[in-house]
């Protein structure tokens, strides 16, 4: 079960949200959180990666923001510099506590970490086997020192896969179209999915636009795409 441990980011004592399989893992994955942070929807998740056999950890990117602060100005906190400084962190302690392979390592998000997880497979090119991608609103903004994850596509190394709701309005089925045509222009391995009647958050059970057969179907997808870039 998904359970939260301490966590050193750089000089920063935070927290992580960890899942890890009953046999030694296979793989490693590095999942970024929805708006609502370690919430039910984030720790099953971890949950069905670690019972896929993967080790998962989910930083807490939260550590910026001062103590109970609400998380509706969490924009106001939250840097892309942080995020990747957070993935690092991640990577790192994939490899050296659970003793992943470093080639074996994915990153993956949702909503609000779909968008981190851009930012990640740009800003820390050179650390992932994969990307992983749900949504992923507001990518055409530049939060921090770094180019918004829109104009940092030409850096991505790893193969991505996306979904996306047909119904979604952040990001939009245009929104989307701009991000292919960028990846197909600088040549990235990637594919996107697309479901009609889904909207945002889709795959999160607990909000009202729970989407079961775009949930299932995504996640089987990311399974598969999992599977073949790890090699297993």
């Amino acid at each position: 079960m998904a359970h939260v441990i301490d966590f050193k980011i750089g000089p920063v004592q935070t927290s992580a949200l960890i899942a890890l399989p009953t046999n030694p893992a296979k793989a490693g994955v590095v999942v970024s959180f929805n708006h609502n942070g370690f919430d039910p929807s984030t720790h099953a998740i971890l949950d069905d990666l670690a019972q896929a056999g993967y080790a998962a950890i989910a930083p807490n990117h939260y550590h910026v923001m001062p103590e109970r602060m609400d998380l509706e100005h969490r924009r106001d906190y939250l840097r892309d510099e942080q995020f990747a400084a957070d993935f690092q962190a991640s990577y790192d302690w994939l490899v050296r506590e659970q003793k992943i392979d470093p080639q074996k390592i994915a990153l993956m998000g949702h909503c609000q970490g779909g968008r981190a997880a851009w930012v990640g497979a740009s800003a820390n090119a050179d650390l992932w086997a994969g990307a992983c991608i749900w949504y992923g609103g507001g990518s055409f903004r530049q939060s921090g020192t770094l180019p918004s994850p829109y104009d940092s596509l030409e850096k991505i190394k790893c193969p991505i896969i996306g979904f996306f709701g047909n119904d979604d309005k952040n990001p939009s089925p245009e929104d989307n179209d701009k991000f292919e045509a960028r990846l197909k222009e600088h040549g990235k391995i990637y594919s996107f999915h697309r479901y009609n009647g889904a909207g945002h958050a889709f795959m999160n059970f607990n909000h009202p636009r729970y989407h079961a057969q775009a949930s299932e179907d995504s996640w089987a997808k990311a399974m598969q795409f999992l599977q073949k870039h790890f090699s297993l």
